[in-house]
């Protein structure tokens, strides 16, 4: 398992991005039960929020976390 979930594998990336695409369209489900359940078929939900907590008990200001506009 990659370091912040299923989805990442940061010594091999995906070239494809299919990982990174089957994130963002479990992301966008509107449905909020089946979003989680799909959410979690590809994100290790309790390490990334572990990871968030972390982030944001250091206050890393530029982190995931707290910078929106890290990711545009």
């Amino acid at each position: 398992m990659g370091e912040f979930g299923r989805w990442a594998n940061l010594a091999s990336p995906s070239k494809d991005r299919a990982d990174l695409k089957a994130l963002t369209v479990a992301a966008a489900e509107p449905d909020r039960n089946k979003r989680r359940e799909r959410m979690a078929a590809v994100l290790d939900l309790d390490r990334f929020a572990s990871f968030l907590a972390l982030e944001t008990m250091h206050w890393h200001w530029d982190g995931y976390s707290m910078a929106q506009n890290t990711f545009d």
